[in-house]
């Protein structure tokens, strides 16, 4: 990551199709990152739009989210930020900055607390999606998490976990 983390990846790298499935569809659960680029490239295809266009075209416009962007190669956070370190045999080097294309459909959206507030006020009044697809979205299904004796916890876009004996 360090040594490419400037780098533009084009969004059909992130495929290998020669890798067989690690599990057939509906029978186990396992998040990835690739699970969301498949997505992004699915809108496009089903589309004929970019990913990035119809997140503006469906969220960032209507829901006047004014500090929220899809940055395509820019590696730049506006305004004030966390930073993000990773630990290297030199000690913690800031890789804040990075070219999201490397995780594109799955992490190469910027905004704040106050515009991810007004998507989850919209998402649970009911604005953004019809209530059969807003059941399905949290919906977690029955079936075994990968590699683990656990039951899967996710639904799109939420996770299931346990804190302190109460299930979240």
């Amino acid at each position: 990551f360090l040594a490419h983390r400037f780098d533009h990846v084009a969004h059909d790298a992130h495929l290998d199709t020669s890798v067989p499935p690690l599990f057939a569809p509906g029978t186990a659960q396992r998040y990835a990152d690739i699970d969301y680029i498949v997505l992004a490239l699915l809108v496009e295809r089903v589309t004929g739009h970019s990913w990035e266009s119809e997140v503006h075209r469906r969220l960032i416009e209507p829901l006047h989210l004014t500090c929220t962007s899809t940055p395509a190669d820019d590696l730049r956070i506006p305004g004030p930020h966390v930073h993000g370190y990773e630990t290297t045999d030199a000690g913690w080097v800031d890789i804040s900055e990075a070219n999201p294309s490397l995780q594109w459909g799955a992490a190469s959206m910027i905004s704040t607390a106050t515009d991810l507030d007004r998507v989850l006020v919209a998402l649970f009044g009911g604005r953004l999606l019809p209530a059969a697809q807003f059941e399905e979205m949290l919906t977690v299904p029955d079936v075994p998490a990968f590699g683990t004796d656990d039951r899967a916890a996710i639904g799109a876009p939420f996770m299931r976990t346990v804190l302190g004996g109460v299930t979240i």
